[in-house]
């Protein structure tokens, strides 16, 4: 795995699989996902990206964690879902993990953070959006099961490692548990959290 203002990882498939090549770039990435020579990478744009997931989970054998298994899906307007898979095993673990934390923070700085600005200008322009399922207005948020809507001065939003949870700080029963996993759910936690900070003039996200 190299890095740099370009960086390139060489990203193991499985225990006995192939490495297959990640290149980042400024305005594109590029990803190793064919087996043909002459077309053995899949390139996409930065303006070509529409939405971006990623999460890890652990490699489980008898009740030992062994390794770790990486995911990083990206939602294309040309290409559907460009999906990145990769493993680690033992020794490899510390090593990969820090990969996928560098990875996944490139990704958030080149590419995710247009996207989340998109989205808070139609907010701006609009007044509403949806996200993940989740109404957003002027007024404050609609999320749990009864359909009513919390107020922004209400709204509080709790970061855990495989999804966030919104929920209403006076009737905490009222709340919407998000895994990180779903499509547009990095979107909705980045803007809700950017919208409570203009809202209420603090960061609301613990």
């Amino acid at each position: 795995m190299e890095a740099g203002g370009n960086p390139t990882y060489r990203l193991a498939t499985g225990l006995l699989g192939r490495r297959r090549t990640l290149r980042l770039n400024p305005t594109y990435l590029e990803y190793e996902n064919k087996d043909s020579d002459a077309k053995r990478f899949t390139r996409v744009s930065k303006e070509d990206m529409l939405d971006i997931k990623h999460s890890m989970t652990w490699i489980i054998w008898y009740r030992f964690y062994v390794g770790c298994d990486f995911r990083i899906d990206i939602r294309t307007r040309e290409n559907g879902i460009l999906k990145i898979r990769f493993v680690s095993y033992f020794r490899q673990n510390s090593t990969y993990q820090k990969a996928y934390e560098l990875i996944t923070d490139y990704l958030w700085d080149h590419y995710f953070r247009d996207i989340e600005q998109d989205y808070m200008q139609e907010f701006a322009a609009r007044q509403e959006l949806v996200v993940c399922g989740v109404w957003l207005t002027a007024a404050g948020a609609f999320f749990s099961s009864d359909g009513l809507l919390t107020e922004w001065a209400d709204v509080g939003v709790k970061e855990y490692e495989e999804y966030f949870a919104l929920y209403n700080k006076r009737k905490t029963e009222q709340n919407k548990r998000i895994e990180f996993d779903e499509w547009e759910s990095h979107i909705l936690f980045s803007v809700i959290s950017l919208l409570l900070e203009q809202k209420n003039g603090t960061d609301q996200t613990i």
